[in-house]
């Protein structure tokens, strides 16, 4: 009887298969899915209060017994005064681990881990955050040391040394990463070294640091007037925003710190190169861009992600890596602060010879994405990245606190998320050809006729990615070469300033900066795939780009010796300075001379 019942059951499934079958269509992309049905939470939902003015946004959930409260405050590297750069990520370190006033550092330590609690505190260039995840169950208990911790810091000498010591002994490493010299170098190539964005602790400044001036930095900063609240986990709003009207009462208010200042720096165009013994260059290219709130910005975002920031569908993904074979590591980022305009800038990694095949067709595919409309396909798949992957933003609760406490310390306007999709749908090829990178068109006063290449000091004329030679219209006095970053043991990567055009801004489509022209050219090596000459361009149109920045050796033709640019550097390595004293300078300056090609 068993067998009997079954079979109906069986012959139901057989009969209903090749119905199934008929509605599946022969090819995936004939699939069709229903639209994407997705609202954003709404940022009034979230935010709550205290009596005080202190804001607080809070997200409950009752799925694990755990809570995380984050204190937000304004003030990062920003703030730190002349001299003492390091000052508010010491401070924010410190202020985990000094201890409090009334708990020493290491029987405060032993207390959160007895209370399971994870506590953090640190700062960054522009804000500074303090947080606790414990059990629901030691809030209260935890809750409290935590907040002893935040107002009445101790900053424990010996804990300070320790410190000291640590950041002083990583200072005599960070020239081993050429990934960490470029960045640095960018950030003051295009901000200006003396601007936060670009600013490094170094020896001195962080000797120069006090305990007095911790304290001071603290009562400024750490304070109820300078503080956003974010609170996700297990609990419930009522008692929760009386927690925090305790754990802040009697907190004394000082004001919000005012926003970061916008950098003065303009950056000079050319390109500089720091040498170093390494198989490959790391490649910036780039300049000057938009603030976040620009009307122009998401276009841009659009644009970005077709020509280098969108990964395997990106321009520069797939001519670069997937066609030639020439970097595993390439594409393009936008910078969107809110308070001065950002930056714009491709980077790539390749092997040393292949540096400047690499680099001409980044600048090929700067010049195509704004002479040519992007096709109708390309530009539906960017846009649909954004709108499709949107939910990804307020995915968790603690995601959309993070997402609301930002938009209220940067202004964002509270109808953004809302409007966010439809703005990129509106987004049109002339859009992207608009606010594209100005690759191609000539700078104000360019004249297409005098070439100039820069010679080194013995009269021998240079080839871009082969002995640095650079080729421009109206050479100009090179500026100075800038000190690169001072290790505590006074050691210096060499930067070459290869090239430098001074003549008035071009404001040519979105991006802003000077006429620089870059030839590679001259170089007998042969791509090791496809047989074609490593660095050989084209003339055109002078580029308005403000910096290329390089890493790694100089890529060198086959059975040629480079011509070092300017004098030749003290190696790095043979100068040692003990640690706070003066370093010898390792830079040479390359004096170019004029000449004609």
């Amino acid at each position: 009887m068993r067998n009997l019942t079954a079979l109906p059951a069986i012959a139901l499934i057989a009969s209903a298969a090749p119905a199934l079958a008929a509605d599946l269509p022969e090819r995936p992309e004939e699939i069709e899915y229903p639209p994407l049905q997705y609202e954003p939470p709404a940022r009034a939902d979230y935010r709550h209060e205290l009596s005080t003015g202190v804001p607080v946004y809070m997200a409950p959930s009752h799925e694990f017994p755990l809570v995380t409260i984050t204190l937000s405050f304004r003030g990062g590297d920003f703030l730190d005064p002349p001299g003492q750069a390091g000052l508010a990520r010491m401070t924010a370190a410190m202020l985990r681990r000094g201890g409090t006033e009334s708990v020493p550092a290491d029987e405060l330590d032993e207390q959160f881990d007895f209370l399971a609690a994870n506590v953090s505190a640190g700062a960054g260039p522009v804000f500074a955050t303090v947080s606790i995840n414990c059990l629901t169950q030691n809030l209260d208990e935890a809750l409290g040391l935590f907040m002893d911790m935040v107002r009445h810091p101790a900053f424990a000498e010996d804990k300070v040394d320790l410190y000291r010591a640590e950041q002083i002994e990583a200072m005599r490493q960070r020239n081993d990463d050429a990934q960490g010299i470029l960045t640095r170098e960018w950030d003051a190539l295009m901000y200006g070294e003396d601007h936060f964005e670009a600013r490094r602790p170094t020896a001195p400044s962080i000797d120069a640091i006090t305990i007095a001036d911790l304290h001071a930095f603290h009562a400024r900063v750490y304070q109820p007037g300078n503080l956003i609240v974010g609170v996700t986990g297990d609990f419930d709003t009522g008692p929760m925003l009386e927690r925090l009207e305790r754990a802040l009462s009697g907190w004394e208010s000082r004001g919000a710190m005012p926003a970061p200042p916008a950098p003065t720096h303009e950056p000079a165009p050319g390109v500089f190169r720091v040498e170093k013994d390494i198989p490959q260059g790391k490649v910036n290219i780039g300049l000057r861009g938009i603030t976040r709130d620009d009307p122009d910005a998401i276009p841009a975002l659009v644009m970005n992600d077709i020509l280098g920031g969108g990964g395997f569908t990106s321009r520069l993904v797939k001519r670069v890596r997937s066609d030639e074979g020439l970097a595993y590591s390439v594409g393009s980022r936008l910078v969107t602060p809110v308070e001065y305009p950002g930056e714009w800038r491709a980077s790539f990694q390749s092997k040393n010879r292949t540096v400047a095949l690499a680099a001409k067709i980044v600048l090929e595919e700067i010049d195509r994405i704004r002479a040519e409309p992007v096709g109708a396909q390309e530009l539906e798949i960017s846009k649909n990245s954004f709108i499709e992957t949107f939910p990804r933003r307020f995915e968790s609760r603690d995601a959309i606190v993070r997402t609301f406490i930002n938009d209220e310390w940067t202004g964002r306007p509270e109808d953004y998320w809302r409007t966010f999709r439809d703005r990129v749908r509106a987004v049109t090829a002339e859009d992207i050809q608009r606010v594209a990178p100005a690759a191609a068109r000539p700078g104000p006063g360019d004249d297409p006729g005098g070439r100039e290449v820069v010679r080194d000091r013995a009269g021998r004329s240079g080839r871009p990615g082969v002995d640095g030679g650079v080729l421009r219209r109206g050479l100009d006095a090179a500026p100075a070469a800038r000190p690169l970053d001072t290790r505590a043991d006074g050691l210096k990567p060499q930067l070459n300033s290869m090239d430098h055009a001074g003549r008035p801004p071009h404001t040519g489509g979105l991006f802003h900066g000077r006429s620089l022209e870059v030839l590679f050219d001259g170089s007998l090596e042969r791509h090791p795939r496809r047989g074609q000459p490593v660095g050989r361009s084209v003339e055109r149109p002078s580029r308005p780009w403000s910096v290329c920045a390089t890493t790694g050796e100089t890529p060198v033709p086959l059975g040629e010796t480079p011509a070092p640019l300017g004098e030749t550097p003290a190696p790095l390595g043979e100068t040692l300075v003990p640690v706070g004293e003066t370093p010898v300078p390792l830079i040479r300056r390359a004096e170019p001379s004029p000449g004609r090609r």
